[in-house]
């Protein structure tokens, strides 16, 4: 994967951590591949899943990623950018915010209103 990005741009960096950019909205802007029919699966995703021995996609570490992201405390409009989303319905439903979220949300409100209570 290294060789094959220095031959398609001399001057990218390795960041000696695994990544994989590829914005779909015309032209990739990171590597080689193309936007007809999820060729990074193809290229990259379905070979390493193998070697690793388990499977994943492109989407699951999309939807990992974003899931991370919206826990770091990114803001969903943010999250939405990097994913590609025009719209940030789209990435909430992508994001599939479940039980644990919403209680993680409650607690901090509490702890906030708590905080709030202790001022006065």
């Amino acid at each position: 994967m290294v060789a094959r990005m220095h031959a398609y741009d001399p001057t990218w960096r390795d960041p000696d951590e695994l990544l994989f950019w590829c914005h779909y909205n015309k032209n990739p802007t990171a590597a080689p591949y193309t936007d007809r029919g999820h060729s990074i699966d193809r290229a990259v995703m379905h070979k390493l899943s193998e070697r690793l021995g388990f499977r994943f996609s492109n989407h699951t570490l999309r939807r990992t990623f974003g899931r991370t992201a919206y826990r770091a405390g990114i803001p969903i409009e943010t999250i939405a950018k990097l994913l590609g989303h025009e719209d940030v319905k789209t990435t909430i439903r992508y994001l599939g915010i479940d039980l644990d979220d919403m209680g993680a949300a409650l607690s901090r409100m509490y702890a906030y209103q708590y905080d709030l209570t202790r001022r006065k």
